[in-house]
């Protein structure tokens, strides 16, 4: 039995280090430095709060900004960087059995699905537990 992680886990956790710090930082970094440089306006409550305060005014754009998609590219860069590993794998299905062995017994019939990965999870843990005898 070894400690630690295994080198290919790592791998994926210094390459999603890597991601982050020269990636998703610095683009960050120059999102809030552009947010700081943009003229402010003091704030006023009457300005906030006038006549038109019931309406929602909606600024249409042809894209969306490229700020706006930095977090979601992240997130799926993290995921499959790190949500496809071994561990990963299996905090899944041990999520997937806590929900259908807590779902109520209506909804576990008509999950099948789940009660396959649920029954699969449990006999792994059974396979995988030591036998203990005490047979002298």
């Amino acid at each position: 039995m070894r400690n630690g992680i295994s080198k290919g886990d790592f791998q994926r956790l210094m390459v999603t280090v890597i991601c982050v710090i020269f990636v998703y930082l610095p683009l960050s970094l120059y999102g809030l430095a552009g947010f700081l440089m943009a003229p402010k306006v003091a704030f006023s409550l009457s300005r906030i709060h006038g006549p038109l305060w019931k309406f929602i005014l909606v600024d249409r754009r042809p894209t969306a900004l490229w700020s706006s998609w930095i977090g979601v590219a992240l997130a799926f860069a993290s995921f499959i960087l790190i949500g496809f590993t071994r561990n990963a794998k299996q905090a899944y299905y041990k999520c997937v059995e806590w929900t259908y062995d807590h779902a109520p017994k209506a909804l576990q019939n008509k999950l099948s699905g789940m009660a396959k990965i649920s029954a699969a999870t449990k006999e792994r843990r059974n396979i995988q537990k030591p036998e203990t005898s005490f047979e002298q």
